[in-house]
This record gives structure tokens, C-alpha cells and sequence, in this order.
């Protein structure tokens, strides 16, 4: 019975086969579609995650180090224009009573620290590249505030994301 079932049966014609091949190469071409959407908006989310946690970092430990420090030294500081270099007069540490300078300035474009006359440290690590950093000192009669402007650039594969920050912070010698 089997046999004559397989018998009987002459194949696909010409036009069945081209809208098999047809439908197939639809269902194919959107299913690709779909995954390379995918794979793109990942790309995007994961430089953009990126690109954020670099500056919310960078943007902490200045604002912690701008709050813990006296006063700003307007004279080797570079402020109002790009690139940027705040020179502050601080303490040696957290709870020193020494004192001491804190440089924040940018080598290329990567973002560095250094306290007195130490080792200078990065802020930015490997990833991010600092396109702007822009340092405003605001006075008035009981403050000194320093705000700052920051845009992190980072790329993941061939995604690239810039965002820019800006902050200001009040030294613990202006209040």
C-alpha cells in the first residue's frame, strides 16, 4: 500500500517549488532582519551603558575630591575653555590635616588625577575618552563652587556613544 502511495505521486511542479523557494526566502530574509535589528540596538544599549557608568565615575571622584578641598588655585588652573586643568588646594587625605594640591587634567584624552607630588592615576580606565572637560569657578560672597562639563566617548564593536555631564561642587573651605 505504502508503495503505490510514493507510486502514484509525480512530484512538485515548477510553480510550487518557486513559491516554496519564494516563501522561504521571505520568512529567511525576515527573520535575519529581525536578528541583525537585535544586534544593533544591543550594540547601542551596551555603549551607551557604557559611555554612562565612565562618566558618572569620573564625575564622583571629582565632585568628592572638589567637596573634600579648600580652595582652587586660579592661578596654574585652566578654566572656561577645553581642555580643562583644576588645581586645588587640599589635604594630603581624608582625614589629613596636611596640605596639599590635587591636579585634574586631561593627557590626550584620557582623564587623570594626581595629589601632590605623587603618581598620577586615571580616571577615564581604558575604554572612554574624555572629548570635553571644561572647569567654571563660581564665587560669591560665602561660596566658591566649581562646576564641571564633561562628554565621555565610547565605542563597543562599531558603536559609538558620546554623553555629557555636568556637575558643580561646593569646597569645604568656602562654607
Amino acid at each position: 500500500m505504502m508503495r503505490s502511495f510514493f507510486k502514484n505521486k509525480k512530484g512538485f511542479t515548477l510553480l510550487e517549488v518557486v513559491i516554496y523557494v519564494g516563501l522561504l526566502t521571505i520568512i529567511t530574509s525576515i527573520v535575519t532582519n529581525s536578528f541583525l535589528s537585535d544586534i544593533h540596538v544591543w550594540g547601542y544599549a551596551r555603549s551607551t551603558r557604557d559611555a554612562t557608568s565612565a562618566g558618572r565615575l569620573m564625575l564622583e571622584r571629582m565632585d568628592q575630591e572638589i567637596k573634600l578641598s579648600r580652595s582652587v588655585d586660579t592661578i596654574t588652573s585652566i578654566l572656561g575653555t577645553h581642555p580643562g586643568k583644576l588645581v586645588l588646594d587640599t589635604f594630603a587625605g581624608v582625614t589629613s590635616t596636611q596640605e596639599s594640591t590635587l591636579e585634574i587634567f586631561l593627557d590626550g584624552e584620557e582623564l587623570k588625577i594626581k595629589r601632590g607630588v605623587g603618581t598620577t592615576i586615571s580616571l577615564s580606565g581604558g575604554k572612554a575618552r574624555v572629548t570635553n572637560l571644561v572647569f567654571r569657578r563660581l564665587v560669591s560672597s560665602k561660596s566658591e563652587i566649581v562646576r564641571i562639563e564633561l562628554t565621555v566617548e565610547v565605542s563597543s564593536g562599531k558603536f559609538t556613544k558620546e554623553i555629557s555631564f555636568t556637575t558643580a561642587a561646593v569646597l569645604r573651605g568656602a562654607y
